[in-house]
């Protein structure tokens, strides 16, 4: 643990140098709030440490600010507090789809289906040509067991057509929801099936393990 420090104190000193050159490097921003919320004092950490930044953010870019004030206050276990912080990110017009696009997961994660579908508007006012606005969309749909046959055509052309990037959701994500949408109409076997192979495609993604369990319960 301890010969870690020093690599959590130049970890923090990068971001700190990042932000210096660059006020609007809103990733080196955000990753050197997330740090301060989440470090211990002993390594330089601490929230007092990151409340000026996240001011300094709101003054920038109003979305960013609320969004790293709203991952401060679950570092802090204040849900209704970062969720509120949420909500006011994307009324803030975000014009980042990373930060939409993290916003949706969270919601889409705690079943919020109104909120993940003012997530999609969001990302599709932000980036029209984006994939992740009418991903967000069909998963809003599907929590609301609304619109399930465009939601499927979405979801099968996300993982058919779309390419493979690090900022996009995982195409194991997409089998998930639609093994959502099956059980909604009732297709247990075409919902497993999609479990099934979203864990080919990543063996540790538990919400489809625990969707599995579930369905052998049931």
């Amino acid at each position: 643990m301890f010969s870690a420090f020093p690599l959590a104190r130049k970890t923090q000193k990068e971001f700190e140098t990042a932000v210096q050159l660059d006020e609007h490097n809103f990733d080196a921003a955000q990753n050197l709030i997330e740090y301060d919320c989440t470090a211990p004092s002993v390594v330089g950490g601490g929230e007092e440490k990151a409340q000026p930044l996240i001011h300094k953010l709101l003054a920038l870019d109003a979305s960013q600010g609320h969004f790293a004030a709203g991952k401060c206050r679950l570092q802090k276990k204040d849900v209704t507090g970062a969720e509120a912080e949420f909500v006011k990110a994307l009324e803030s017009k975000p014009k980042s789809v990373d930060t939409i696009q993290e916003i949706a997961a969270y919601f889409a994660n705690r079943g919020a289906a109104d909120r993940v579908l003012a997530a999609a508007d969001a990302a599709q006012t932000a980036a029209p040509e984006d994939p992740c606005g009418p991903f967000f969309l069909a998963v809003g749909w599907i929590l609301k067991a609304e619109r399930l046959p465009e939601s499927e055509k979405i979801l099968q052309n996300f993982i058919q057509a779309v390419p493979r990037r690090p900022s996009y959701p995982g195409p194991w994500s997409a089998h998930y929801w639609l093994g959502q949408l099956y059980e909604k109409q009732k297709n247990t076997a075409a919902a497993r099936g999609e479990y099934e192979a979203a864990l080919k495609l990543n063996a540790k993604f538990k919400k489809a393990q625990d969707a599995l369990k579930h369905l052998g319960k049931s």
